[in-house]
């Protein structure tokens, strides 16, 4: 599923021309952008390359993680130079839910395949994958540092 142009070029690009690409807030964005795409192409690349199927393990629920990358890739683009607090917290939390359940199946997958005593996943994607989303959560620490509260009110009284 290659695209011509990922989001990360095709919203840089954009910021650059608004000349806002600088910020620190979109700066981090545009790189959890970009390790998005990557953890996808990683989870298209496991599922292209899976031996057999499981009840836990199976292309079915390797569809469920990719297309939640596919949520969380729309949450940061949402968030892409917007401005306001509430829509940078509302997709931020989307999106540490998501990676939040793919890290777990990604433990799920170590714990299965141990105890199954059989591969059906490439123990090296898994640990690419792990690794991918451990880099995911240390930018997304960095960017959500950089939000910064305004004066717009959350109507649910959350943020």
């Amino acid at each position: 599923m290659k695209k011509d142009t990922s989001f990360y070029e095709k919203y840089k690009k954009k910021l650059e021309e608004e000349g806002v690409e600088w910020k620190p807030v979109n700066k981090h964005n545009l790189d959890l952008i970009r390790k998005i795409e990557i953890i996808s192409e990683t989870i298209e690349l496991i599922k292209e390359t899976m031996d057999e199927e499981n009840f836990f393990i199976s292309k079915d629920n390797i569809d469920t993680y990719l297309f939640d990358t596919f949520i969380v890739t729309a949450k940061l683009v949402g968030c892409l130079n917007c401005g306001m607090y509430v829509i940078y917290m509302e997709n931020a939390s989307v999106a540490r839910f998501y990676m939040r359940q793919l890290e777990t199946y990604i433990s799920g997958i170590d714990l299965f395949q141990d105890h199954e005593m059989k591969q059906t996943i490439e123990k090296n994607y898994v640990e690419v994958l792990r690794d991918e989303v451990l880099s995911f959560k240390e930018t997304f620490i960095e960017w959500v540092k950089h939000f910064e509260k305004d004066d717009f009110e959350d109507e649910w009284n959350l943020y």
